[in-house]
């Protein structure tokens, strides 16, 4: 039987205060202030809430976010090494984003049953689809695997590495369910020894937006220029909190360099906000394969992509997949106590 090729995707009330006087249906009879009434915390929380979609509206979205923008392959190159990321219309088809958004569905789906209460592993309602695998990663779903060798990105990934070339060393993603407020902390996702020692980027993530990205829904935030200098934190003035990427449309492919400072911003909106990935790495950065299942950071590709899997990637996509692909039989799926992160 002849097994199918993967498809290429182309184009607040403080706990604790009490008052007294008497709880009644309509909210607190504060004592001592005659018959003022307290508003229910419904009510404050409705209000709070709308004051927070009234100034989101009014303000999120990086200031000139066209200029991140870029479809020539040396441009977004260019724009990618001086901001530390740089954003690709069109790179992914509307199918392809129809598929991965479905296959988001399914293992959000399964996340959620196991966490009854929410609480996420990457912070109240925030949940990290790679870090919740036994494998560490999503390389065993095609959906993600039909990422690896795009026609709009492949190039500027190649223009991004240079000479060295790179490799596939994991896959994920995020998602964010409806109605968080919090916002996620800025942070880096590499702050490893020695990834600062060369201007190139050591790691690059993907992601792909599978519906379109607004203010409501959010988007990630990102500031641009922190990935060149080594930093131990870094305080965030509140214009930062509005630095993100929106508004843009399904399909277009982030990348971003994993050294810079981003984070997770509220989802107000009343669906669930999906960002897939995928990570490649510098092969200078990533010099082989392990057989431990747990993420690192890229200096060793895991070895979790099944065989199969791997044998219908495009010829290209099977040169930048050498070092996670396997012939073992692995155990695919949510690994134990996932929620400690």
């Amino acid at each position: 039987m002849m097994v199918s090729a993967v498809p290429r995707c182309g184009p607040v009330v403080p706990r604790g205060h009490q008052a007294r006087g008497r709880v009644t249906g309509a909210g607190v009879l504060a004592g001592g202030l005659g018959f003022a009434r307290v508003p229910r915390l419904r009510q404050l929380r409705h209000r709070r809430s709308r004051g927070n979609l009234e100034e989101l509206r009014e303000k999120n979205g990086l200031p000139n976010l066209e200029l991140y923008v870029a479809e020539d392959p040396s441009l977004a190159a260019w724009i990618f090494q001086a901001a530390g990321f740089v954003l690709v219309p069109g790179a992914v088809s509307e199918k392809c984003c129809r598929e991965l958004k479905m296959a988001c569905e399914e293992e959000e789906a399964k996340l959620l049953q196991q966490d009854p209460l929410r609480r996420g592993n990457r912070g109240k309602g925030r949940y990290s689809l790679g870090e919740a695998q036994r494998t560490g990663h999503l390389l065993h779903r095609d959906e993600w695997a039909a990422l690896m060798d795009l026609e709009k990105v492949s190039p500027v990934l190649k223009h991004i590495f240079g000479a060295h070339g790179y490799v596939c060393a994991g896959a994920g993603g995020d998602f964010v369910l409806p109605r968080i407020a919090e916002y996620q902390p800025l942070h880096v996702d590499l702050n490893f020894p020695d990834c600062h020692t060369r201007k190139a980027s050591p790691v690059v993530t993907l992601n792909v937006a599978v519906e379109p990205l607004t203010w409501l829904n959010g988007p990630t935030r990102i500031i641009p220029g922190t990935h060149v200098t080594e930093l131990a934190e870094l305080r965030e003035p509140q214009a930062w909190r509005y630095f993100t990427l929106a508004p843009l449309p399904a399909g277009t492919a982030i990348l971003r360099d994993n050294r810079a400072w981003h984070g997770g911003t509220p989802n107000m909106s009343a669906e669930t906000r999906f960002l897939p990935n995928v990570e490649f790495a510098a092969t200078w950065w990533c010099q082989g394969s392990t057989d431990h299942l747990w993420r690192n950071p890229w200096k060793l590709a895991p070895r979790c992509m099944p065989y199969d899997l791997w044998s219908r990637l495009s010829p290209f996509g099977q040169h930048i997949c050498r070092l996670v692909v396997t012939k073992a039989s692995l155990s695919y799926g949510l690994r134990d106590a996932f929620l400690r992160g």
